[in-house]
């Protein structure tokens, strides 16, 4: 397990959830310093022990990307808001892949910061282009969310979770996670958080 236990209270349910995946998943504390790195980080990039961690990470970013991944990362740090960049990282073998990090704030019951949580997709190369335009364009018409997928995704950024949405809401869990997925699909998301920091970066919710 490669974490700081000065982060791990903020960040246990998320770390049990992710440790034992095939998610490359991450987490900050509230200074914006990677905190927990899920074990997959270091199988992709084949980083040593801890190598990552701090802001160590920025040194396994291709050389080209590291000047516009830190300006992203650092806004969405200072504006407490959901993050989201493509770029290239570099992987076991010498070689880089095109991925896209995404994260939501965490915050605790007082609202106060508690740092990010997030995940780190593997795109296609011939897809990064197309992905790269939807990040930074207008949202095509054909895209636009309903009101219930907007409802939904809003709830999921502040925290909630399937069960306590569709409480909220009077529907089943398992209509909830297909209102998150038809809008994953419509935003061309790679999972629920990616889904939310999209709806966030495109001011759906």
């Amino acid at each position: 397990m490669r974490t700081r236990s000065a982060a791990a209270p903020a960040h246990k349910h998320f770390q049990l959830l992710t440790e034992n995946t095939d998610l490359i998943a991450w987490a900050t504390d509230v200074a914006g310093e990677c905190c927990y790195l899920s074990p997959e980080w270091f199988t992709f990039t084949g980083a040593a022990k801890d190598h990552g961690l701090g802001l160590t990470w920025i040194s396994l970013i291709h050389p080209k990307d590291v000047a516009r991944v830190r300006r992203s990362f650092f806004q969405a740090y200072e504006n407490r808001s959901a993050y989201s960049s493509l770029f290239r990282l570099a992987r076991a073998g010498d070689n880089y892949s095109t991925v896209w990090a995404v994260a939501l704030p965490k915050f605790n019951d007082d609202d106060e910061f508690q740092g990010f949580q997030g995940t780190v997709c593997i795109v296609e190369e011939h897809q990064a282009d197309t992905f790269e335009d939807e990040l930074e364009g207008q949202q095509p018409l054909r895209r636009r969310l309903t009101d219930r997928e907007c409802e939904i995704l809003r709830l999921i950024s502040e925290g909630s979770t399937s069960e306590s949405v569709a409480a909220v809401l009077g529907i089943t869990g398992r209509t909830v996670d297909t209102h998150i997925s038809n809008a994953g699909a419509k935003l061309g998301a790679f999972n629920r958080v990616h889904a939310v920091a999209l709806a966030m970066k495109f001011k759906l919710i």
